[in-house]
């Protein structure tokens, strides 16, 4: 299973797109559409451990990007935030509009060029680089498996297995 992610965004071409694309490495738990589902749902996600990082996609305000990040913040001060900045996109060839353009509110007309979503599943991928599932499995030793599994990584075998043995509690490595 991968990384459990959230995704806020106001484009639910985006939110579907992400969530099929991220896969296997990513497992999108919530796909909040606007800033009031966001503002309601995602704290009790990510409070609860239910996400470790959180996706800002599609044509999001700053104003609402701002709110929404400081509220997944105060829940888990762990979380990653993940959004595409203009040296990201433009990095990645996308051709923007000069710097001070009203940025379109919605999702563009029909017959408006479109960038390959893959550039943008690539970009996302490398910012969420790094981030790993952790399990523990507990015996009846008193002993603990830590299982880290590096999210970047397709095979199963990148994976660091520590084992820890408590006693009187201490942790012996």
């Amino acid at each position: 299973m991968g990384v459990p992610i959230a995704i806020y965004t106001n484009m639910a071409r985006a939110g579907e797109g992400l969530t099929k694309d991220l896969q296997p490495d990513y497992n999108v738990v919530k796909v909040a559409l606007s800033k009031d589902e966001a503002l309601a749902d995602l704290p009790g996600v990510f409070s609860s451990g239910g996400a470790k990082a959180l996706i800002i996609a599609g044509f999001v305000s700053d104003e609402d990007a701002a709110a929404v990040s400081s509220a997944v913040s105060a829940a888990s001060g762990s979380a990653r935030i993940v959004r595409l900045s203009r040296e990201d996109l433009e990095g990645a060839g996308i051709k923007l509009p000069p710097p001070g353009t009203p940025m379109p509110t919605g999702p563009p007309p029909a017959d408006a060029p479109r960038p390959d979503p893959a550039v943008f599943v690539k970009l996302y991928r490398e910012k969420l680089a790094g981030l790993t599932t952790l399990e523990f499995q507990f015996t009846a030793t008193n002993s603990v498996t830590v299982v880290f599994m590096d999210a970047t990584s397709t095979d199963p075998m990148d994976m660091v297995f520590s084992n820890f043995v408590f006693r009187e509690a201490s942790c012996v490595s």
